[in-house]
């Protein structure tokens, strides 16, 4: 059987850390009505800019995949809190994560995802008990020095968020329920594709990909600049 290949495109920021909501207010317009009130209601900068950063770059990446202005781009949500282009449910897909000072966007003309970005500095691996099936916890905990477990700490605690963003149910998908694959780069199960890499030094993102069983994924990543976002 001849594969079918699909394409995932993947967006980046790595916000500065000197930005704040005030360099921003002049494209506020850039969110529609109930975006511009989620901005208001934050209380504190960092969240306010991870807001927009995220809104912003999910409406310039399907721009680009649609060909229309991200102006022209609005979004609902299912009672799970994951995000659909407006009166769509289908294709094209789309998925937002952000983390300490990073926002990412992954965009699919034909393939359901999850997206989730970690900071990998430190972790709490206390919580491993609550969050990992036994496989897992022995896996991080065999590895041969700290670097080598916080690696991969986050390579399942990513993977995990991703699977649960990509069946659209977040964290009442409980995390006890399900185990991924873990060590490879790019692997896939029964369900779906999975893809973990590190886009600079400290931070982590994973991509959980549904596919049909005959489909072969590959995937284009692009840094992107906060600056091209304010256009």
């Amino acid at each position: 059987m001849v594969k079918v290949g699909t394409k995932m495109f993947i967006y980046w920021v790595k916000t500065p850390s000197g930005l704040t909501s005030r360099q921003l207010q002049d494209r506020l317009d850039l969110l529609d009505f109930e975006e511009r009130v989620t901005y208001a209601n934050y209380k504190v900068d960092f969240k306010k800019i991870e807001f927009w950063v995220g809104r912003c770059l999910a409406k310039m990446a399907l721009g680009h995949l649609l060909n229309v202005q991200p102006s022209d781009i609005s979004f609902t949500k299912n009672e799970y809190g994951k995000l659909f282009l407006e009166n769509q449910s289908e294709p094209p897909y789309f998925n937002i994560s952000h983390t300490n000072e990073m926002v990412v966007c992954a965009v699919s003309a034909d393939s359901e995802m999850g997206i989730d970005v970690e900071k990998t500095l430190v972790a709490p691996f206390e919580v491993m008990d609550h969050v990992y099936v036994s496989e897992e916890i022995d896996w991080v905990n065999a590895q041969r020095d700290m670097n080598a477990k916080l690696h991969a700490f986050y390579m399942v605690w990513t993977r995990k968020e991703a699977v649960m963003k990509a069946v659209g149910k977040g964290f009442s998908l409980p995390p006890l329920s399900f185990t991924i694959p873990f060590d490879e780069e790019q692997v896939r199960d029964h369900e779906l594709h999975y893809y973990t890499f590190e886009p600079m030094t400290g931070y982590m993102i994973s991509i959980a990909t549904r596919l049909l069983s005959e489909q072969s994924q590959t995937y284009e990543v692009r840094e992107v600049q906060v600056a091209e976002l304010l256009y």
